[in-house]
């Protein structure tokens, strides 16, 4: 699908699902979404799921300000939430969103990009028992 088809789709469910939302809220999430690096962060949180700051760097080829701060914006808007496991801080998308969150969330996974995908799959090796355990410093990922 070309990406013209895939922004009709996101076009689509946005038109589907604003009516449940206040004006504020739909804005506060089409903001967040509105940023191609923050649209590759959520397609691959909704696409790999559970993800460490420092692999998302990784994937992503961001610096580590970017990231955190984009991923603040997600956080704000809703889209995401975070924890901590001891130095690492891990986000996800919100399960159980609302219903034009979930639709858009959906529609983004659709955008994400192969390269981070196949970073994402060789950054993910790495982990022992299911935590990150290599930090953002480490260039050889």
């Amino acid at each position: 699908m070309t990406q013209r088809g895939k922004a009709g789709i996101i076009c689509r469910y946005v038109l589907i699902c604003i009516y449940s939302m206040t004006m504020e809220q739909a804005s506060t999430i089409l903001r967040a979404l509105a940023n191609p690096d923050r649209l590759r962060l959520a397609a691959l949180l909704v696409n790999v799921g559970e993800l460490c700051v420092c692999e998302l760097v990784s994937m992503l080829q961001l610096p580590q300000y970017a990231v955190s701060r984009h991923l603040s914006t997600l956080k704000n808007a809703g889209l995401v939430e975070d924890r901590r496991d001891g130095q690492w801080m891990y986000y996800r998308p919100v399960p159980g969103s609302g219903d034009f969150s979930r639709h858009l969330m959906t529609a983004v996974s659709g955008l994400v990009c192969q390269e981070d995908v196949a970073r994402a799959r060789a950054r993910l090796a790495t982990r022992r028992n299911g935590r990150c355990v290599v930090g953002y410093g480490d260039k050889n990922i």
